[in-house]
C-alpha cells in the first residue's frame, strides 16, 4: 500500500512537472514572440519615416514576419493562438491592419522563418557591408532580449534569435571580380519537428532549385552533385552569436574553400545526423548568390545528370506534409504558400 501511494505521489509529480514546464515554454515563446514583432515593427518603421525603405516594401516585410510568427505558434506544442500572443489591444489593431495574415497562417506556409525576413529587410536597409549589417542585428538582437520563465536558459535571450549568421561571396580568379555579399540565417524556431517543417519549407519552396538538389542528395546518396567551376573561388563566414553579443569583431571565418561548396554539406551529413540545421544559413546565403547571379549558376558543373533529373523526387516534400499532419495543420491536396504583397 506504502509503494503504491509514493508511486502514485510520484506520477502526480511527474504531470505538475510536465504542466510547469509547458507553461513556461508557453510564456517563453510569446515573449519572444511579442518582442520580436514589437522591434521589427520598430526598427521598419523607423527605416520607412527615414526613406531608407518605401511605406509598401515595409508593409510587406512587417506582414510576413508576423504570419511567420503566427505560423509556428500553430504548429507550436501546445498550440498558441494569436490572442495569446498579444495584448487584446494589439491583437485587435494588428489583426484589423493585417487581416489576411490573420486569415491564412493556419492554411497557408510562411516561405522563410522570421528572422530570414528581418535579415532581409536589414540588408534592403543597410545594406551588404558585413560589418554594418552584424552591427545592426547585433542592436537588433539585444533589443529583443526577454527574460525567460521557470529553469529555461537560452543563450540568445529570444527563441527566434539563431545562432549563426552566414555570408558567402564568390571570387573570379581570372577576371579579378568579386561578387556582392549574401547573407543566410541558421533556422531558429524551437522543437525538433518545427525546425524540420521550416528547413524542409526552404527547401522546397525557397532556395535555389541547384541547392536543394545538392543538400537532398548529399542527404539521400552521399554523393556530391554540383562543383563550382575551377575559376570560381567561393568564401562563407560565419558569424556565432553569444550571450554577449559580440560586435563584427568576433567574426569567424568558419569556412573557407574552392570549387565545391556542396562538399561541406556532404562532410556534415557523414558526421552528423542532424547536419540539416547546421547548414541552413550557408543553404540560404548560397541560394541568394545564384538567384542574383544567373551567370555564376550556368557555370555549376553537374556531377551526377540522372540523380539530378529526378532531384524533385528526393525533396523533403513527403517529410514536410507528414509533420504538418501530425501537428494537424490544415495540409489540403496541395500546399499553399503565403504571399505577403496579396
Amino acid at each position: 500500500m506504502g509503494d503504491r501511494h509514493i508511486g502514485e505521489i510520484s506520477a502526480r509529480k511527474k504531470v505538475v512537472d510536465l504542466v510547469r514546464h509547458e507553461v513556461a515554454e508557453v510564456q517563453n515563446f510569446v515573449k519572444s514572440g511579442n518582442q520580436f514583432l514589437k522591434i521589427t515593427r520598430s526598427f521598419i518603421a523607423n527605416s520607412v519615416r527615414e526613406g531608407k525603405l518605401t511605406q509598401i516594401k515595409g508593409r510587406t516585410y512587417f506582414k510576413e514576419a508576423m504570419h511567420a510568427i503566427l505560423f509556428c505558434g500553430r504548429i507550436n506544442i501546445p498550440l498558441i493562438n494569436p490572442e495569446e500572443m498579444m495584448e487584446h489591444h494589439e491583437f485587435q489593431l494588428l489583426s484589423e491592419t493585417y487581416p489576411d495574415a490573420f486569415q491564412k497562417y493556419s492554411s497557408h506556409l510562411p516561405k522563410r522563418p522570421p528572422y530570414a525576413v528581418l535579415l532581409g529587410a536589414v540588408v534592403e536597409i543597410i545594406g551588404t557591408d558585413i560589418n554594418e549589417v552584424l552591427k545592426c542585428l547585433t542592436d537588433l538582437n539585444r533589443d529583443m532580449l526577454v527574460e525567460f520563465t521557470g529553469n529555461n536558459f537560452n543563450k540568445l535571450g529570444n527563441i527566434f534569435i539563431p545562432e549563426v549568421i552566414s555570408c558567402c561571396y564568390l571570387w573570379d580568379v581570372t577576371t579579378k571580380e568579386k561578387t556582392d555579399n549574401y547573407f543566410g540565417a541558421v533556422v531558429s524556431v524551437r522543437g525538433r519537428q518545427q525546425k524540420e517543417i521550416m528547413f524542409d519549407i526552404l527547401c522546397c519552396q525557397t532556395w535555389h532549385l541547384y541547392i536543394s538538389s545538392a543538400v537532398c542528395i548529399s542527404k539521400k546518396f552521399n554523393k556530391i552533385s554540383l562543383r563550382f567551376s575551377p575559376e570560381l573561388q567561393i568564401e562563407v563566414v560565419d558569424t556565432i552569436h553569444s550571450s554577449q553579443y559580440d560586435l563584427p569583431s568576433g567574426v569567424q571565418v568558419c569556412n573557407s574553400f574552392e570549387s565545391s561548396p556542396y562538399k561541406l554539406c556532404f562532410d556534415i551529413y557523414i558526421n552528423n545526423p542532424y547536419f540539416e540545421f547546421d547548414i541552413s544559413a550557408k543553404c540560404e546565403s548560397l541560394s541568394q548568390l545564384l538567384y542574383a547571379n544567373r551567370q555564376i549558376a550556368e557555370k555549376l558543373e553537374f556531377l551526377d545528370t540522372s540523380i539530378l533529373m529526378n532531384s524533385t523526387k528526393l525533396t523533403n516534400y513527403k517529410r514536410l506534409k507528414n509533420n504538418l499532419k501530425l501537428l494537424e495543420f490544415n495540409v489540403g491536396q496541395h500546399l499553399q504558400f503565403y504571399d505577403p504583397n496579396g
